[in-house]
């Protein structure tokens, strides 16, 4: 996919210099931007050193690029991250090591924000509170999280994020690079679509731009336009701080298409699901890591009643028939979904379900979202009360079916009870039939 990208830095209005530095290195298609911080001149060769070490790293392992390029399964993807880690890591001693090294430079640092694109994935590596956005489809989304106290308190349900914008240690971070010798960097792949447009920004950006604000640039203003009239937003707010906006176009504005597996689609139909309807758009992205997307012929069986399974299937496209033994149950279409209990339990399936056309299904398995959720509490614990939800919608529907069917058998036991004694009987010849009487026992069975 072919990426064209266009960045600017700013001093802004109340600093006599730039500790912010942004590196681009098209032919690698990687993208850093990085906000120093520490003494005299310390913050600038902090955030240079970072970007720039990072992105020496990046070119020195190509092959693992091209293997992921070649054969983008999880194992490679997984390859890309962990190059990323190691990169951010060794960056990060570099600038502790310097800062040791020099008492003029002691306890500096950088936060880091960065994109690196390979084909038609990008993986998003950020530490601090650098920031960045995707907009797509006509919509902004935040796709990092900020690592800071006042975002903790934030998740913690202390603070609103009304008040954690004027929180006077609204720009004390919990990791930076170079702080300390190493740091856990956040790494997210994403699959792009044409059209996707990413805004990696430093805070003397995103501290003063709301996620309205973004998506009323975006969409008024050519690519070209767009990183001069966010520093200009900055700057009419205050520029207290510098100002850094890279912004990387993939394909054309204009063309993106929804197909049935695109990755708008995925996000859009995970989100209707009631296990993920509560979860944000980086937090489906993330969802999206450890799933797999698999095509069924027509006729093909998805699951066999009886037999074990780990996996819940969501219908992308198509349709598939649910059978119990060899009765038809129903068909379920796209946007349905089947076989989610098999995520916390190992009871063999209730049914058989089969492909009654050609059929894609998003495939998430235990074994990998089980290793996701160890790294993500918060994750784990939202899907906890989704599963909890669900059980509780069932139980009561399975209370108000057994209501019902007791109310319908006390009604039939008070219309047989009412039958004149004195009523003509046939007998059981007359009948062709068993004769019950007036014994309704039958119907406690």
């Amino acid at each position: 996919m072919k990426l064209t990208d266009y960045s600017l830095t700013d001093v802004g209005l109340k600093r006599d210099h730039n500790e912010d530095f942004f590196h681009v290195n098209q032919e690698a298609q990687v993208y850093l931007v990085c906000d120093g911080m520490g003494g005299y001149a310390a913050g600038e060769v902090a955030s240079k050193m970072c970007a720039e070490s990072i992105s020496e790293q990046v070119e020195a392992n190509q092959h693992i690029i091209e293997q992921f390029k070649e054969q983008p399964t999880v194992d490679s993807r997984e390859l890309v991250r962990r190059m990323l880690i190691i990169a951010i890591q060794k960056s990060c001693k570099e600038v502790f090591d310097s800062g040791k090294s020099d008492p003029d430079k002691l306890g500096m640092g950088t936060t880091l924000v960065m994109a690196l694109v390979i084909g038609n994935n990008a993986f998003i590596a950020h530490v601090g509170d650098s920031r960045a956005y995707l907009f797509r489809m006509d919509e902004v989304h935040q796709v990092t999280e900020d690592h800071s106290m006042v975002n903790e308190l934030v998740q913690q349900g202390i603070l609103t994020a009304e008040q954690a914008a004027k929180h006077p240690q609204a720009n004390l971070i919990t990791r930076a690079i170079g702080h300390q010798e190493t740091v856990q960097p956040d790494v997210l792949h994403m699959e792009l679509m044409e059209g996707d447009l990413f805004l990696l920004c430093s805070d003397g950006l995103c501290g003063y731009m709301k996620k309205a604000e973004f998506h009323r640039i975006a969409i008024s203003s050519q690519t070209a336009e767009m990183a001069e009239k966010l520093i200009a937003l900055a700057n009419g707010k205050g520029g207290k701080d510098n100002i850094t906006a890279v912004i990387i176009q993939a394909g054309e504005r204009d063309s993106a298409v929804k197909s049935d597996d695109s990755a708008a689609k995925k996000v859009a139909t995970l989100k209707k699901i009631p296990l993920f309807k509560n979860f944000d758009y980086k937090e489906i992205i993330k969802i999206l890591e450890v799933i797999e997307v698999s095509k069924y012929a027509a006729g093909k069986n998805i699951i066999t009643e009886g037999q074990g399974g780990e996996e819940m299937f969501v219908i992308l496209s198509g349709e598939v028939s649910v059978k119990k033994g060899e009765v038809q149950l129903i068909n379920l279409k796209s946007g349905n979904f089947f076989g989610e209990m098999s995520l916390i339990d190992k009871t063999p399936r209730s049914a058989t379900i089969s492909a009654a056309k050609d059929t894609k299904l998003m495939v998430l398995a235990r074994t990998p979202l089980f290793k996701l959720l160890k790294k993500e509490p918060r994750l784990a614990m939202k899907l906890f009360w989704s599963f909890l939800q669900n059980m509780n919608k069932r139980l009561r529907r399975n209370d108000q079916e057994l209501l019902k069917l007791k109310d319908s058998k006390q009604a039939v036991k008070k219309v047989v009870k009412e039958v004149p004694k004195t009523a003509p009987q046939k007998s059981s010849k007359e009948r062709d039939e068993p004769s019950y009487g007036t014994d309704l026992s039958f119907l406690d069975d």
